[in-house]
Order: C-alpha cells, then sequence, then structure tokens
C-alpha cells in the first residue's frame, strides 16, 4: 500500500496494517526490531566546499570564454579591458553560487525540523524520545507548540490544527480530524494526516505513524533536492547545448579574425586585442 492512501484507510484497516494498540501503543522490544529496519532520518547529502562550487562554476562553457579573454587581456597589457572582463567573470560565478547554496539552505531546513523530540505511548506507558527512534506503526501524542515528528494518520483529535507551509506553502492553519476521505485528495486536503516537517498550531490529538525517514512526504521533498542538484532540467540542458554551440563557434571566429588580421599586416596586438572582443562580444 503506498504511503499516499493511508489518508484514504480507516482507522481500523491503519491499525491492523501496522500491528500496533491504540492505547497501548508498540512494545518496546517490537519497537526496536522496527527501528532496525531504518531510523527516522532523511539521509544526509554530499556537502560540497566553497570551492567547489566555484569550481564548478567556473567549467561552464560561458566562464570558459571570458577566463580565455581575460588571460588575453593581460597577454597583450590591456589591463583595463583584462579588469572588466574579470568583473563579468565574477557575476557569473556569483550568481552560480549562490543558486547552488539555495539549493543547499533548502537542504539544511529539512534536516533541521528532524533533530526534535516527541511524545509516543509504547507498552502502554506515554514517554518522550528523539524522534529518529519513532518507527511505522508507534502512537504518537500531538500537541499544540510540538513539530510533527513523521507522517501520521490521525485516529483522535481535539481541535488539532496544524501549519503545513514546509510542505504546501500555505500559512493558514488546518483543522484536522479523524475520519477517512476520498483517495483522489491531493496533500492540502488531507484533513486526517499530519506529517514530518510540519507543526501543531492548536489543540491535540494523537495518531499512527504510517511513514519514516525518506518515506515521508518531506522526505521525498528531499530527495527531489537532491536529485535536482544532480540532474538538469529540460531548459538547462538547452542552455547548455547553446552556450557550447556559442563557445565552437566564438572559437572558430576568434582563430579566424585573428589569422585573417596578421596575414593583413596588422600587428600582433591589434590581432590579440580583435579576438579578445569577439570572444567577450560573443557571451550572451
Amino acid at each position: 500500500m503506498s504511503k499516499k492512501e493511508w489518508y484514504s484507510k480507516s482507522v481500523s484497516d491503519v491499525v491492523s496494517h501496522f500491528s500496533t494498540d491504540l492505547q497501548k501503543g508498540l512494545s518496546e522490544e517490537e519497537a526496536s526490531r522496527r527501528l532496525a529496519k531504518g531510523v527516522n532520518k532523511i539521509p544526509e547529502p554530499k556537502q560540497e566546499t566553497m570551492f567547489m562550487h566555484v569550481v564548478d562554476q567556473l567549467k561552464s562553457p560561458i566562464a570558459l570564454v571570458l577566463v580565455f579573454a581575460t588571460v588575453g587581456a593581460l597577454f597583450v597589457g590591456t589591463f583595463s579591458d583584462a579588469t572588466v572582463i574579470i568583473v563579468a567573470l565574477l557575476v557569473n560565478v556569483v550568481l552560480g553560487v549562490f543558486q547552488e547554496h539555495r539549493v543547499e539552505s533548502s537542504f539544511s531546513s529539512l534536516r533541521s525540523k528532524e533533530n526534535i523530540r516527541a511524545s509516543v505511548v509504547r507498552s502502554g506507558v506515554s514517554r518522550e524520545i528523539d524522534s529518529g527512534d519513532i518507527v511505522p506503526g508507534d502512537i504518537v501524542l500531538l500537541s499544540a507548540g510540538t513539530a510533527v515528528p513523521a507522517d501520521i494518520r490521525i485516529v483522535e483529535t481535539h481541535s488539532l490544527m496544524t501549519n503545513e507551509s514546509t510542505l504546501t506553502g500555505e500559512w493558514v492553519s488546518i483543522d484536522k480530524k479523524s475520519e477517512q476521505i476520498s483517495k483522489e485528495a491531493v496533500l492540502a486536503e488531507r484533513v486526517d494526516m499530519v506529517y514530518a516537517g510540519t507543526f501543531i498550531t492548536g489543540g491535540a490529538g494523537r495518531g499512527v505513524v504510517v511513514a519514516t525517514g525518506i518515506n515521508t512526504e518531506i522526505g521525498a521533498v528531499s530527495n527531489e533536492l537532491s536529485i535536482s542538484k544532480k540532474t538538469k532540467t529540460p531548459l538547462e540542458k538547452d542552455m547548455l547545448h547553446a552556450a557550447r554551440f556559442i563557445l565552437m563557434i566564438s572559437v572558430f571566429a576568434i582563430v579566424l579574425v585573428f589569422v585573417l588580421a596578421l596575414t593583413h599586416g596588422v600587428s600582433f596586438a591589434e590581432a590579440s586585442l580583435v579576438a579578445i572582443a569577439i570572444a567577450v562580444a560573443s557571451v550572451p
């Protein structure tokens, strides 16, 4: 059964599927066995250093053209031109690094919501545990002012309200209830669920954990962010192909003009300046 379908199942079906008890919860022994299958944490992505980010930006076709133009300008002694080109190069690099930093900040924001304490019922006793130790089937007690530690199917509510802006972008608190809803309901309409990374803004309740770690909705978001860092969008691919094409045409034009200039008696310095001008002009 997909984690996205728990909202359309009755409380009894959910309780039966996870072999839990609404009053007693899981036993400590059973919770330990389930925890051995995976902790309630989102895998931490590999962090790149600032130097690696800069190198990535300098490998782009546009940056290579600007580097080539800078070296050429310095070689022929036109330092003012070199300065202008360096500024353009720095702007290009800074914008790229800033964009990558925003993605990594999104990762950090998601992970910061994992390091919380949560109230659960185990062996009939209510206790606080680290959210990383929560397992599917745990009975979690929800109260105002606390973060939701996992994806939970609500089984009991007392004026329970949540803020799900981390997932939906909507800051308005949502009233929650325990009655199952239609399978066609979108995430923002699943009022019988609360999700990891969201917050309880009012009331109280309890529910059954149906997903933890990477299997939660916020885990899916984290995974999409990770993939987005490695996989280019169609637009990014098209832009990269265009930049490479421009680079090849630019190199060909620069070499051709440089050779023609020299063969027509133009000095080496002047021919170099023309080549540099073409290189800079080729940058979109």
